[in-house]
């Protein structure tokens, strides 16, 4: 009894008895509370289906496409089928150009073909009197033709330089009239009258000022106009050459025609002045109703010069291709006529085939030009401005109508390492930010050759053309798109997350009486959901893609695999590396 007290009173021994207890106690706790270790193992199916792998990128609507229509020849629109704001289709005509001469080109040259063809004929044959006269008749024609056509041309400039002459007995009285009715006081004598009008007008249209500054500025290019023409036209006399001539005529019908804008600009304003009263209970002064008329007898004048002059320009330029296609034939009938005199000649036949090949050459190249009078939509859309009227003359560097395109884009931007994955014609799915449950389809169009450098990243613009239009998508919305780079159709493939690695060995583990077995396989290209097998699995085979462990002191501890272990998340062979969509099917 006194060695328990003396063994309580000790401080150290209790202390050790302390600690054994505990000790004790954690261990028997333990034991009651442990709950046997499990292992349970989530599987997938091997599937055959379609596996897409695409590259994704944002970017913008485009805006839609415009171009001016302009002809590849110049003449006068004899046709004219389309409105603004018209939808055309393409290859719908915009405008016809007056073949006539072209047609007379092509006559003549279908004539020199048939010749050269005859000429080889007889050349081929023996000679004979009548093959003789015949060829000497052909000549006489072909002379007559160019003298004809000379005749035609001469004549051509003596009407040219009368109908320059009659214009400048009218266009100095217009030009004039011009400046009275622009310039004159007899509205106000405080102010011109283009003053008065727009100052009338203003307190009803504010485009007053508009209508005034065209007139004064058309009629400012009619004064240059003018004064040029008449200071060459003085020059002209009775010795001028034909090309002198020539000149005033296209100058003299280039200065009337810019007259008669200046004409139309100051009828404008002056009708528009006469509108705006009339609109507004405010009687017109009497001077626009006498000015109007002296405007419209301006108009007439005009028109008539201008009409005189154009035909003067159409016979020299018939007359000139005439002469031309008249010395082509005389020559050929020349050459037939020493043919037959000579007899047949090996290189007087090759002269002949060669004139031949030369005719047809000169047949089909016109042929191909007449197309060109044809004016043609080169795309679908509408028709946005059309600046030129029926009967006008134009050249090829004139600007027929503007089409804007129906058919939208969207410029996406792609890294360096994306772009070198796709190609022109590869299919793309669009969706917009601002168009909830919007997506179509589209391709790519072009890409850029030359990448930008921003902060050291290079990306590259790829413009991808939409498969439909929606009137909803508008220029400058942001759009989002997955090219598709590849698709393997009828392919076997799995989850990403059965697929593992050792070293550049890919695995999948299978279930052999509830246990894993590593089975090696080959695989093919992936995107972010499933990986392609080539080799080590059968459809239908079942993967494990998680395994979750329960068990120890009570608690479950769950282990996923990982989908590639050692990349951490990174892509496959053939994942692309801008996060493209999975496109999967069965």
């Amino acid at each position: 009894m006194n060695f328990i007290k003396k063994l309580l009173k000790n401080k150290l021994f209790i202390g050790v008895v302390v600690i054994a207890v505990a000790v004790g106690g954690y261990y028997i706790y333990k034991n009651a509370t442990k709950v046997p270790i499990t292992t349970r193992y989530v599987t997938a199916t091997a599937a055959k289906g379609t596996i897409s792998v695409s590259v994704s990128g944002t970017g913008q609507v485009a805006s839609t496409n415009q171009v001016n229509i302009n002809p590849q020849v110049g003449s006068t629109i004899t046709s004219l089928p389309i409105t603004v704001g018209q939808k055309v289709a393409a290859g719908d005509v915009i405008a016809r150009l007056d073949q006539t001469n072209l047609q007379q080109t092509l006559r003549n040259d279908q004539a020199s073909l048939d010749s050269a063809k005859l000429s080889l004929q007889k050349l081929q044959e023996p000679a004979t009197p009548l093959a003789l006269l015949q060829a000497q008749n052909s000549l006489a024609q072909a002379q007559s033709s160019k003298q004809n056509a000379q005749t035609d041309l001469a004549n051509a400039y003596v009407s040219g330089s009368t109908a320059v002459t009659n214009a400048f007995l009218d266009l100095p009285n217009i030009m004039t009239g011009l400046q009275d009715v622009l310039m004159g006081n007899e509205a106000n004598k405080n102010q011109e009258n283009m003053d008065f009008y727009a100052n009338s007008i203003r307190p009803y249209n504010t485009t007053s000022d508009q209508y005034r500054n065209n007139a004064f500025d058309s009629y400012q290019t009619a004064v240059s106009a003018y004064n040029k023409n008449f200071s060459d036209f003085k020059n002209i006399t009775g010795t001028s050459t034909p090309d002198q001539i020539t000149a005033i005529i296209n100058e003299t019908y280039a200065t009337t025609g810019t007259i008669a804008e200046a004409i139309k600009d100051t009828a404008s304003l002056v009708q528009f002045y006469n509108d705006m009263l009339t609109q507004n209970n405010v009687k017109p002064i009497a001077l626009s109703a006498t000015q109007l008329n002296q405007l419209n007898s301006f108009t007439s004048t005009i028109n008539g010069h201008l009409s005189s002059i154009s035909g003067v320009q159409q016979t020299i330029l018939s007359s000139q291709n005439t002469i031309t296609t008249s010395l082509q034939s005389i020559a050929e009938k020349q050459a037939s006529i020493a043919a037959i005199t000579a007899g047949p000649d090996p290189l007087d036949i090759k002269s002949s085939q060669l004139n031949i090949e030369k005719s047809q050459n000169a047949l089909l190249n016109d042929q191909q030009t007449l197309a060109y009078y044809t004016v043609r939509a080169p795309f679908a859309g509408s028709i946005a401005v059309l600046p030129v009227a029926l009967g006008q003359q134009v050249s090829s560097g004139t600007t027929i109508a503007t089409l804007i395109a129906d058919q939208q884009v969207a410029n996406v931007s792609l890294n360096e390492t994306d772009v070198a994955k796709i190609k022109i014609g590869q299919k793309a799915t669009l969706a917009f930010d601002a168009i909830d449950n919007l997506i179509i389809t589209g391709e790519v169009s072009s890409i850029d050759l030359i990448g930008t450098v921003s902060q050291g990243v290079v990306s590259y613009n790829v413009k991808i053309v939409f498969d439909t239009q929606d009137d909803r998508i508008k220029a400058g919305m942001s759009v989002s798109a997955a090219i598709i780079t590849q698709t393997d159709v009828d392919v076997l493939y799995v989850p990403n997350e059965a697929i593992k690695t050792q070293g550049t060995q890919s695995y999948v583990q299978t279930l052999v009486n509830n246990a894993p077995v590593r089975t090696n396989v080959v695989i093919g290209i992936a995107n972010d959901t499933d990986t392609e097998i080539t080799s080590g699995l059968n459809e239908g085979d079942e993967v494990v893609t998680q395994t979750i462990t329960t068990g120890g002191t009570a608690k479950a501890t769950t282990s996923t695999t990982s989908a590639i272990p050692g990349l951490g998340g990174g892509a496959l062979r053939g994942v692309t590396g801008g996060g493209g969509a999975a496109f999967r099917g069965n």
